[in-house]
């Protein structure tokens, strides 16, 4: 019980931490730093995107479809260009995470993949 508390502490911990993007606090996530993150068994990609005026919605839609493209370019290497496992794992994937910066009005996504698709 105090091992799974202290676990989920530290876990509350580093996903909290904060890294500087265009002068603000930003979780580390945001500037690709992926510590904290289960990285063992899942994929991670961050994109962003200016918040456009069709509204948040349509931001998100746009950044996890920029995220999915960046995601299937890093797993290319990884799959030897197998393109049904990078699509199986593309398939799995979902927004984990995200943070919108007001002063610049961008918004940031964190896709999550898990690198083992049954």
């Amino acid at each position: 019980m105090k091992v799974t508390l202290l676990l989920s502490l530290l876990l509350s911990l580093s996903l909290n931490a904060t890294c500087t993007v265009d002068g603000h606090n930003a979780p580390k996530w945001a500037c690709e730093d992926f510590t904290g993150l289960d990285t063992q068994t899942n994929y991670y990609s961050v994109a962003k995107e200016h918040i456009s005026r069709l509204g948040m919605r349509f931001t998100k839609s746009s950044a996890t479809s920029n995220a999915r493209a960046k995601m299937a370019r890093e797993l290319h290497g990884v799959t030897n260009g197998n393109t049904t496992i990078t699509n199986t794992i593309l398939t799995n994937s979902r927004i984990s995470n995200s943070w919108s910066d007001s002063k610049s009005n961008m918004l940031y996504v964190l896709l999550e993949a898990p690198k083992k698709v049954n």
